[in-house]
Formats: C-alpha cells, sequence, structure tokens
C-alpha cells in the first residue's frame, strides 16, 4: 500500500523537469537557510519553513502557468501572510486545535496582541529617536525577503528557463549575508558546485522537451553523462573556492562607502537594531518576545554560602514611608523561561530626565513610597527600588518590553532618591480580579514556556489547582502554590541542575531542596502552566533599620521572587521560598488575611518516577531508513523511456525476481522456456529438502506454467488474452515464494537431500 501510494505521488505530482533539478533546488534553499541561520541575525529561529513554501509555491504557480501578474501577486500576499504568521506564533499547535475553537482563538488573540505590543515598542524607539533591541521588524523583513528571493529564483529557473539569473540571486543573497553576517565561505563553495549542477540539469530538460516536441530521437543515458561531468566540473570549483585565498571585501567597501551620510545612516540603523546579532555570537534563550541572553539562574554566586557573602555591604537606603507594601528591593524582571534557566526578551531604551516621571499604566490601590540609596559595592548601572519606579532625581534610562511593560531601571550615579509606587490591595480585591481581564499582550508573554518542560510540571500545576476547592480563584490559587512550594527545605549547599535538564523539573522531583532561583523558578512555571501571567524578579531583600532608618543590605541578601499579575492592580509579589516571610506586598498588615493566616497544607513529598525508555533516539534511527527505503522503492519503479510494462509482463517480471531469492540464475539471454525448466527442475529440489517440502514447492508447477504461457503469447505472439488469469496465479502464489526464498537464505547443518 505505501509503495503504490508513494509511486502514485512521485508520477502524479512530478515536475515537468523531473525531479533533479526541483531536488537540486531544494538543497541550495536549503544550504542559504542554513548559511542565514548560523549567522543568528534574531533569535526568532530559522526560516528554513517559510524558504522551502515559498519554492514549492512557486513551483505550483509555474505548474499551473498563470501569467507573472497574478501570480506574483499571490506570491507577495502568502509571503506576508505566512512570514507574519511564523513571527507572531499565530498557527496554534494541532493539540490546541483540537480542544476546540475557543482555546485556539485565545491563543491567536494573545499571540497577535503580543506581536502588535512588539512592534510598537519599536516604533515608540525609532520616532523618538532611541535604541531598541527588538528584533521583531528585522525579523519579518528578513522573513519577507528570504521568500522573495527563493520565489525569483525559482520563478526565474523553471518559467523563464534562465537557470544561471536564479541561481545567480541565491548567490547575491548568500554573498550579502556572508559578507554582513561574516558566515563561513566553506558554504559558498558547497553552493558554487551545487548551482553548476542545477544549472547543467535545467538546461538538459529543457532540451529534452524540446527535441520530443520534435520527434527527435536521443539517449536515454544522457542524464547519467550529465550528472558525472556536472559533478567533476562541481567538484572543480569547490576545491578552487577552498584554495583561492579570501578576499578583502570589507577594504572595498570601506573604500566605497566611507562616506560620513553613510555612517549617519549606518549609526541610526545600529538604534533601531540594536539587538540584531549577524556575525556575532548571539545568545541561545528564545523566548516569546525574542530573548536576547542565555538562560541562566540569576542568583547561583549565592550557593556555597560563602563567608563575604555576609560581609560585603553593597548598598546602603533610607525609607520615608511605611515599607510594609514592599518586601524588595527590585531590580531586573525576567520574562522568558528557555528550560535551562531564565533570560530577558528584547527591550527599548527610552531615557528619563531628572523629575520626569515613568509613563506607567494607571493601577488602583496604589501607595507612594520614598527612598535614598547609595550603591557601595554594586558595580552594576541597576537602579534599586521598592516596588515599582515611579520618578528619579537624575537621568536615568528605562528598559521597555512592548509599550508599557518596565523591565528595568539603569543610571550612572550610585547616590539616588526614587519615589516608587506600591500596591496595597488586600486579598478580598485580588480575589475579585478575573483572567479574562488581563490585557491579551501580558498573557501572551507571561504565560509562554518552552516546549522541552516536562510533562509532569504542568501535570503538578493540575493538581494543585484541583482539590474539594476546584474553581478556585487566581490569587487563592497562587497562595496555594506559594504555600505548597514552602514545604522544600531551603540550603545554599546544592548544586547547579546537571546540563540539559530543567531546573524547574530537577527541583520539584529530583533534587528537591535548594535556594530562591529555584522557589521562584518553580512557582512562576506552576502559574504559567494554569494560564497565570507570571515573572521572576531579582534584587535584594529588605532589611531591617537601625535606629536612624538606614538599611544596610549584604551581598547574602540578594534574592529572587515571583511576581503575579492581577487585572486593575498590576503585578503583585510572592514570597514562595522557604524561611523567609511569607506576607506579600499586596496584603495591608491591618487586614487579616484568612489565606496566609491558615495552616499550611500538608503535601507528601513527591515520589521521584521511575525513568521511562525514551523513544526519541530510536526515531531519528528510523528515519533515514525509511527515507533510504522510500529513494530506493523510487528508484526500482521509476518511469523509463518507453512503453509501460503491462500486467503480464510486469507478472512475469516478479516471478523472475521469486526465481532468483530460490538461486536460480536468470541470465538476459535464456529463453522463456529455458527458464521454465530450470525453475520446475529447481521446485522439484526443494521438494526433497526436510524444510521446504513442507511448503509442497510441486504444487507452484501449474501456475509457473501458466505465467509463463501468458508471457509468451503476450510477448511474442498475436494472443491478446487478458493477463488477468496470470496476475490471480501470482497472487496465489508469491506467498509460497517468499517463505522458500527465506528458507534458501538458512545456513543447512542438515543434509540437503533425504
Amino acid at each position: 500500500m505505501i509503495p503504490k501510494a508513494i509511486s502514485w505521488f512521485y508520477y502524479r505530482f512530478r515536475p515537468i523537469d523531473g525531479w533533479l533539478p526541483v531536488l537540486l533546488m531544494g538543497v541550495i534553499t536549503l544550504l542559504v537557510t542554513y548559511q542565514v541561520t548560523i549567522t543568528r541575525w534574531v533569535p526568532e529561529g530559522s526560516i528554513a519553513r517559510i524558504t522551502l513554501i515559498s519554492l514549492v509555491l512557486a513551483l505550483a504557480l509555474d505548474r499551473r502557468h498563470l501569467s507573472w501578474l497574478p501570480a506574483w501577486l499571490l506570491l507577495i500576499a502568502y509571503g506576508i501572510v505566512l512570514t507574519t504568521m511564523w513571527l507572531g506564533r499565530l498557527w496554534p499547535p494541532l493539540s490546541l486545535i483540537f480542544e476546540g475553537w475557543e482555546s485556539t482563538s485565545e491563543y491567536i488573540r494573545q499571540n497577535y496582541f503580543l506581536l502588535t505590543d512588539r512592534v510598537s515598542g519599536w516604533l515608540e524607539a525609532v520616532a523618538g529617536g532611541g535604541s531598541s533591541q527588538e528584533t521583531i521588524v528585522f525579523a519579518f523583513g528578513l522573513g519577507l525577503l528570504a521568500w522573495m528571493v527563493v520565489a525569483l529564483a525559482t520563478w526565474i529557473t523553471f518559467r523563464q528557463r534562465r537557470p544561471f539569473v536564479g541561481v545567480l540571486v541565491l548567490g547575491l543573497a548568500m554573498a550579502l549575508n556572508g559578507f554582513y553576517g561574516r558566515a563561513p565561505i566553506s558554504t559558498l563553495a558547497l553552493f558554487t558546485g551545487l548551482a553548476v549542477l542545477l544549472v547543467a540539469a535545467v538546461h538538459l530538460a529543457t532540451l529534452q522537451q524540446r527535441w520530443e516536441a520534435q520527434n527527435i530521437d536521443y539517449p536515454t543515458d544522457i542524464r547519467m553523462d550529465l550528472l558525472v561531468n556536472g559533478a567533476a566540473i562541481a567538484m572543480l570549483l569547490m576545491a578552487l573556492g577552498f584554495l583561492v585565498p579570501e578576499v578583502n571585501f570589507r577594504a572595498m567597501y570601506r573604500a566605497v562607502f566611507d562616506r560620513p551620510a553613510v555612517h549617519q545612516v549606518e549609526e541610526r540603523l545600529d538604534r533601531a537594531f540594536a539587538g540584531v546579532q549577524g556575525g556575532r555570537n548571539g545568545g541561545p534563550g528564545v523566548g516569546p518576545g525574542g530573548s536576547i541572553t542565555g538562560g541562566r539562574l540569576p542568583q547561583s554566586f549565592l550557593l556555597g554560602d560563602a563567608p563575604e557573602l555576609y560581609e560585603t555591604v553593597v548598598m546602603t537606603a533610607t525609607v520615608a514611608g511605611d515599607p510594609a507594601g514592599g518586601l524588595h528591593w527590585r531590580g531586573v524582571s525576567y520574562d522568558s523561561y528557555t528550560g535551562r534557566g531564565w533570560a530577558i526578551s528584547a527591550e527599548r531604551q527610552e531615557p528619563i530626565l531628572v523629575g520626569e516621571k515613568l509613563p506607567l499604566p494607571e493601577y488602583g490601590n496604589q501607595s507612594q513610597i520614598s527612598q535614598v540609596i547609595n550603591k557601595v559595592q554594586d558595580v552594576s548601572f541597576i537602579h534599586y527600588a521598592l516596588g515599582q519606579p515611579v520618578q528619579f532625581d537624575q537621568d536615568v534610562v528605562s528598559y521597555w518590553r512592548g509599550l508599557a511593560d518596565l523591565s528595568r531601571i539603569t543610571g550612572q550615579e550610585n547616590r539616588y532618591t526614587a519615589l516608587s509606587s506600591v500596591s496595597t490591595a488586600g486579598a478580598e480585591q485580588l480575589r475579585q480580579a478575573s483572567l479574562a481581564d488581563v490585557p491579551p499582550e501580558i498573557l501572551g508573554r507571561y504565560t509562554a514556556l518552552p516546549d522541552s518542560l516536562p510533562e509532569r510540571v504542568p501535570a503538578l500545576a493540575g493538581e494543585l489547582a484541583a482539590g474539594p476547592e476546584a474553581g478556585r480563584s487566581v490569587y487563592d490559587t497562587v497562595k496555594r502554590i506559594e504555600l505548597f512550594l514552602r514545604q522544600y527545605p531551603y540550603s545554599l549547599a546544592v548544586e547547579l541542575p546537571p546540563a540539559g535538564s530543567d531546573p524547574v523539573d530537577f527541583f520539584l522531583f529530583e533534587q528537591q531542596s535548594g535556594y530562591c532561583d529555584y522557589y521562584a523558578s518553580a512557582m512562576v512555571v506552576l502559574a504559567r502552566s494554569l494560564g497565570i501571567p507570571a515573572r521572576l524578579d531579582t534584587g535584594y531583600l529588605v532589611q531591617p533599620a537601625d535606629q536612624d532608618g538606614l538599611q544596610i543590605i549584604y551581598q547574602i541578601n540578594a534574592h529572587s521572587w515571583a511576581e503575579v499579575y492581577f487585572a486593575g492592580y498590576g503585578w503583585v509579589e510572592f514570597e514562595p521560598t522557604a524561611g523567609f516571610s511569607t506576607l506579600p506586598t499586596s496584603v495591608d498588615i491591618s487586614e487579616p488575611d484568612s489565606a496566609s493566616e491558615q495552616a499550611p497544607v500538608e503535601y507528601e513529598p513527591l515520589p521521584i518516577p521511575e525513568k521511562r525508555q525514551s523513544w526519541a533516539m530510536l526515531w531519528w534511527l528510523l528515519l533515514p531508513v525509511s527515507l533510504a527505503m522510500g529513494g530506493w522503492i523510487l528508484w526500482r519503479r521509476r518511469k523509463r523511456k518507453g512503453p509501460r510494462p503491462d500486467e503480464a509482463q510486469r507478472v512475469y517480471g516478479q516471478l523472475l525476481r521469486g526465481a532468483r531469492r530460490l538461486g536460480q540464475a536468470t541470465p538476459a539471454s535464456q529463453t522463456p522456456q529455458e527458464f521454465e525448466s530450470g525453475l520446475l527442475q529447481r521446485l522439484e529440489e526443494m521438494e526433497g529438502q526436510r524444510l521446504s517440502r513442507r511448503l509442497e514447492p510441486a504444487r507452484l508447477r501449474a501456475e509457473v506454467q501458466q505465467v509463463t504461457s501468458v508471457f509468451v503469447a503476450r510477448q511474442y505472439g498475436q494472443d491478446k488474452e487478458a493477463p488477468g488469469s496470470a496476475a490471480e496465479n501470482w497472487r496465489r502464489m508469491r506467498w509460497r515464494f517468499w517463505l522458500l526464498g527465506l528458507l534458501n537464505r538458512l545456513p543447512r547443518p542438515w543434509p540437503r537431500n533425504r
């Protein structure tokens, strides 16, 4: 069944020029895509899908023989739509589609608004003359350009029959990418060799079509001669490409474009696309917003509990007002969990002048706190503040994700005064907040999780959200997660997760002890698994003030915690780390909180599950074997010049192959009668063997004679008898031939004859 389906597909969709030119064009396209991918311009991922779809669509339009105008209108429209869907992740996974339209539409809605927010943030930075590390616009241009280049090259090669110009378009794109992205020259040498083969193959296909149209006879083995000669030329060109010294194009570029106007444009582009990594070693972290740094655990320097951590003062602070609303000095918020740690998505920079208020969203139940901070040993430029910073007494730089999502504040001075805002919303108010009112861009960014997250992590989140009070509010669910995590013992004498393992999964199910990074990461990931927007924040713990109101913060006070977004109230802090105060910033100390006053729920420690065998490696081994078998079947069944064999000829050919499996020689000089006589004699020999005689080889005599007679009558006589009887005979005896052939291959320690 499968070979027939493969054969049907092979002949049904066979291109006019054959599969060889299309295969070569596909390999060249993947080679160009590979060069662009290894350059790491942006963290949004490979453009291989975009380029391959462009190739297939251009070939399909060529097959339909559309004129150039409607064809290119379709190509441009599809390019814009598919590139947008690729960048915005607007195509939901199949598992989500099967859940129904409600889940699918919500997924599309969140990612659409997140894409819009990222683009709007980039436009805001560019319009204001600022700098942006956002890569979404550059990625869109790169994806659309790749789509158009591949479509143009395919159109010129197969529609206009100018393969040299087509590969020249791809080669020019590859050369520009190599020049600006500093890609290795080896890919260009390989491209040259494949391009020679493609030009020769398309040229031969054009000649064959012309010869067949004019009824000109030509040798059928000319394609093999082409491949041999073309491969020799390609190998020579590739060798020359590796041996010839590299030309210093950069010196030529500087000589031509070293102009003040050009430098001004380059500086403007550098600010607008500050996150583009072309030619540099970009980080591996990729989040929904395009992570620009690799995944890590931010406070890993605390491990080991070194004595100097208790002695090194990083900063001092005085606070005017009640600091009960904020337990932490916030420094940086992380939004992208990569499965290896935390990363910061692409940001835009906006300067904030002295006294100018930050353009933050308005939230209810907020109080303002003034603080004076003096950084002593903290050499970073991060400006810390309780809650959300609102105003500074000096010029600072704010970092934003999208339009209004503040990430961090930096400044040059070590001493500064800050006015910040903290939430005073009580537990009952937070219980009224609904996920339906959360902005979709917040949901899209802060509920994203990597595909590599082990299944037992979201399964645990589901267990925590279930129970006798299932359907509880978001606040109560988050508090339940917080109380559950506080059962794990706190320790700085732990190791970092093993290479390749997920830190949250390792903490919850394997190590089952850790420090603040583990607790906070676990709470954020568990909350996100339930669709609750959460993020990880880093900074320092608030310390008790001395009699002069001065807080002294040591290096050991570095901390990570979780924040959850509540519609109408903004980001609210939670403390899942065991041994630290559970009083969240959201709860007024004058208001009793039943959720925090009740005794913690006792949960049994989760056992370490048995390791299940992974079949991923087996699939990777079976894939090339399956492809090789499919290629072999296509090669055996490929269409040859001349009339296709009829049923009688096909059945006789199967009989020949069956005889060869029995050890019967079938030379080309043998007549059908000689073949029949030799096969019958071989069957008589197998009748005398111990195992094969149980299959009664002698019963095949009549069927062999019938198939041979039908073939002789059809091949050499005028008898046009329908070959159905021969095909029926072969169906009856082919299983015996298969089993006899299998027995013939087995070693025989016993005598062949009785």
